[in-house]
């Protein structure tokens, strides 16, 4: 196992608990280091070799999954059945929700993944999707692209 849930409730979410590092994960995080919060043990992959985390004050909840060297940073929510992988990076108050699924992707700011949004890291084009800014995403990007603003 590589992190515990304290006893240490969120100030407005009294249903979610902090965690805390039982070992070293990547080379970001060190043993005793307290991270984000989460609702249960299923909102983060458990795999020693994984460096997936929830730093900050982030939120897991729900079913949503950090896993695969995904992490949340800032105030960053992934809630309801969204699935943060493969080295995704939320920060700032963006918020994925319902089935959004992040894969290499990056979010920002305000950002919303909603519905069954798929923000996809595209392997052809090398490069890495970013939203930044008050954006939502309701469908599937891919590839190249940086959306930031209020689009």
């Amino acid at each position: 196992m590589k992190y515990e849930i304290t006893d240490i409730a969120h100030e407005e979410y009294p249903f979610l608990r902090r965690i805390r590092a039982l070992r070293d994960v990547g080379d970001q995080v060190k043993a005793g280091d307290l991270g984000g919060f989460v609702e249960s043990e299923s909102n983060l992959g458990t795999d020693p070799s994984d460096c997936a985390w929830i730093f900050d004050d982030a939120i897991a909840a729900g079913d949503a999954y950090v896993d695969r060297d995904a992490c949340l940073r800032g105030d960053a929510i992934a809630c309801d059945r969204a699935y943060i992988s493969k080295g995704s990076v939320m920060s700032g108050h963006s918020r994925a929700e319902d089935n959004a699924y992040l894969r290499g992707a990056s979010m920002t700011g305000k950002a919303l993944a909603s519905g069954n949004a798929q923000i996809i890291h595209d392997p052809h084009t090398m490069g890495t999707p970013i939203l930044s800014g008050n954006c939502k995403v309701y469908g599937t990007i891919q590839g190249d692209v940086r959306v930031t603003g209020s689009a």
